[in-house]
């Protein structure tokens, strides 16, 4: 027997003002899991075929590449924002 909890991942305004990744189940409230990150293109999802290429078919997504982008009230020496980014590509199994 297999267990399963369906999870919904989002950019959500926390309490601090800022904007983190979120988990949140069907019954319950988001909770960070990353951040701050920028608001607006802090996370993005891209769907990508065998080829990857993007796609809108559900039957022929077989990557998600998931990009995380950082927001931060430190400056640099020359006064710019401290910001990253990472990009991770998730493969599905079937």
């Amino acid at each position: 027997m297999r267990g399963f909890t369906h999870y919904i991942y989002r950019l959500f305004l926390y309490t601090d003002g800022q904007y983190y990744l979120g988990r949140r189940a069907p019954t319950g409230t988001y909770v960070p899991l990353v951040g701050p990150l920028r608001a607006g293109d802090g996370l993005n999802y891209r769907y990508l075929d065998e080829s990857g290429n993007e796609t809108a078919t559900l039957t022929d997504i077989a990557q998600i590449e998931i990009t995380l982008r950082t927001d931060s009230d430190v400056s640099d020496s020359t006064g710019e924002p401290v910001r990253d980014s990472v990009v991770v590509r998730v493969y599905m199994r079937n």
